[in-house]
């Protein structure tokens, strides 16, 4: 599953290597007509804490990856940041904002979508 520079490694350098690869390939990415947007504070921000079982980590960042790229490119998509700290194993933290409508309407909107469906279906069978 991982490339060769992973060979001899244990789970724990595995996972550690994938978090600071994970961490920044999410930095923020605010697109100059959002920032004004932001700046006037028609925005509405929401963040969330979600566990997820240490030895699932790694599962569980393979569905968010194509998820996170869906909604970053939605027009109403100010931001979506997502980090995991080290010292927190299995906590997956992530700070969204959008245009229209709330975080809430936004999260329902992004469930009717197609290429959504393995994200909420991959994850919802992680322990």
């Amino acid at each position: 599953m991982f490339s060769d520079k992973c060979a001899g490694l244990t789970d724990d350098h595995v996972r550690a290597r994938l978090i600071k690869s994970f961490n920044r390939f999410c930095r923020l990415n605010i697109a100059p007509q959002r920032l004004a947007a932001m700046n006037a504070g028609d925005f509405r921000r929401q963040e969330i804490d979600i566990s997820v079982p240490p030895d699932d980590i790694i599962v569980f960042l393979g569905h968010l990856r194509g998820f996170y790229e869906g909604l970053i490119a939605d027009p109403d998509c100010h931001f979506f940041n997502v980090w995991i700290d080290p010292g927190s194993p299995g906590v997956v933290h992530w700070s969204e904002a959008w245009l229209k409508g709330g975080c809430g309407w936004t999260r329902e909107r992004q469930r009717q979508k197609e290429e959504f469906r393995p994200f909420f279906e991959g994850t919802r069978q992680l322990s």
